[in-house]
């Protein structure tokens, strides 16, 4: 019997491309009618700069 995996295989996973990312986005979009948030840093205002 083989014996159980309690880890995720992180040197066997591959990385997600930019399309399934938007693929994710737009089905979450759909399936619960909200906008996943943007991520990342926000910009800067024009007086910051």
């Amino acid at each position: 019997m083989k014996k159980k995996v309690t880890e995720f295989p992180f040197a066997s996973a591959r990385r997600i491309t930019p399309q399934e990312v938007a693929a994710a986005g737009e089905a979450v979009k759909e399936q619960f009618g909200i906008e996943p948030p943007k991520r990342g840093r926000p910009a800067k205002d024009e007086n910051e700069r």
